[in-house]
């Protein structure tokens, strides 16, 4: 019975061997610019990963069903978008003939092509996104402040919430409900766990140097914050970070502990590394409704967020690539090309184009707007595919040299690195 498990690994590794060697192949005459693509991030990037995640309570950070994927060609897959995401977007143009599957469903074999870790909610500290505020609103109240948010009256409940939490209730009035929901999600260090295992496989099949050198070679993609604001610092009912910190303090804690999660990336065999920056989070039409803007076009309390952390992590990747061997990392102003998006010209910029839960997401089934090239936002949350091609194209291929620092994708991979350290 050993022998024969002996011999099944061997002949394993021998596969394993025939298609590292058929895929760089395929690398080296030019179908593909990279010959592997590692994504790590949050909603804007899963794929389907929470699809698969174990629910204590109710998960409510996945969203495998219509409208859901009404453009895309597989219909629904976890993905929280109409159509393709920004790194499904990269992916075509770095010459990838399949998206880059998630790692809860991908197979032994797909790691040798790219696996996609990122999770809806998730965060750079593990708390983030861990209890999700659900709240339901009968009839307009007073306008709200960040410390006091709420849900407009037209948008409706998750309907997988709606029995348990408005039974009992006889006549119209104005409710708030608060709940706190045990939402699982995959934050960054969990990621990191699943990508350390993938590179352990990698070992496994290859042996150490030549694993070492494969990954080198990949590319690899980062974006993480956003939901450490949202879903986190500026939730105070449920986190006590805006009590314990200043929003300064607050940051530069999230930086510092971002920048050792993407040094752990590079011990674990990354080189080409890219890091998107926050957007415009103040502008989210969940945002929006939840907070008000005072007169403004957006929430400019979480715009300030996105721009305070931003400039701190600017400065914390110069340190990177100055500390780590052969390290190319570089930073995707998303802010900045999110100011340019006005060239596309959408006519609906504040609004969602489908119908929306109390948690922003699209209520199941519901039809969306017919004019989704004309919409930037998807959910209450997402960016529609309109407006993620557009962003992905500049990512990869900065026309403005303010889009990305210091150099955009097309660039970073054209470089050559050299091996890193054994890990």
């Amino acid at each position: 019975m050993k022998m024969l498990a002996h011999e099944m690994k061997l002949q394993w590794m021998v596969l394993a061997v025939f298609m590292v060697l058929s895929k760089w192949q395929h690398y080296a005459a030019g179908n593909q610019l990279v010959p592997c693509y590692f994504i790590f991030g949050d909603s804007l990037a899963d794929n389907g990963n929470n699809n698969k995640l174990h629910v204590r309570v109710y998960t409510l950070a996945k969203v495998d069903y219509a409208p859901y994927g009404v453009d895309f060609r597989n219909g629904p897959t976890g993905r929280f978008c109409n159509g393709l995401t920004i790194v499904d977007i990269i992916a075509e143009i770095l010459g990838f003939h399949n998206y880059i599957p998630p790692f809860a469903t991908a197979r032994e074999a797909n790691m040798l092509y790219g696996l996609n870790y990122a999770s809806g909610s998730a965060g750079i500290h593990d708390e983030t996104g861990q209890e999700l505020v659900l709240m339901i609103v009968t009839s307009s109240p007073a306008a709200p402040s960040p410390s006091e948010p709420r849900v407009p009256a037209h948008m409706s409940l998750h309907p997988l919430l709606a029995d348990s939490l408005t039974k009992g209730v006889t006549k119209p009035q104005f409710l708030l409900f608060r709940s706190k929901l045990n939402v699982e999600c995959i934050s960054l260090n969990m990621q990191l766990q699943n990508h350390h295992k993938t590179v352990q496989n990698l070992i496994g099949m290859l042996g150490n140097e030549s694993a070492l050198t494969y990954l080198n070679k990949f590319l690899y993609s980062v974006g993480m914050g956003n939901n450490d604001y949202l879903n986190n610092y500026f939730m105070p009912q449920f986190f006590p970070t805006s009590q314990e910190y200043t929003l300064e303090k607050y940051t530069q804690l999230l930086i510092e502990q971002y920048s050792q999660q993407l040094r752990s990336l590079y011990e674990s065999g990354a080189r080409k590394l890219v890091v998107f920056g926050l957007g415009k989070i103040g502008c989210v039409p969940g945002a929006i409704a939840t907070y008000g803007t005072n007169g403004s076009a957006c929430v400019e309390l979480l715009n300030d967020a996105s721009r305070l952390f931003n400039s701190k992590l600017l400065p914390a990747i110069d340190q990177l690539n100055d500390d780590l061997p052969d390290a190319k990392i570089i930073y995707i102003k998303s802010y900045r090309i999110g100011e340019d998006s006005t060239v596309l010209d959408l006519k609906v910029n504040n609004t969602a184009c489908c119908p929306s839960s109390a948690i922003g997401q699209c209520i199941p089934d519901q039809i969306p707007c017919q004019n989704r090239t004309q919409y930037m936002f998807w959910d209450s949350f997402h960016p529609t595919e309109i407006f993620n091609i557009f962003y992905a194209e500049r990512s990869y291929s900065a026309l403005d040299p303010s889009y990305a620092y210091p150099y955009d994708i097309h660039h970073l991979i054209s470089l050559d690195q050299g091996v890193g350290e054994a890990m």
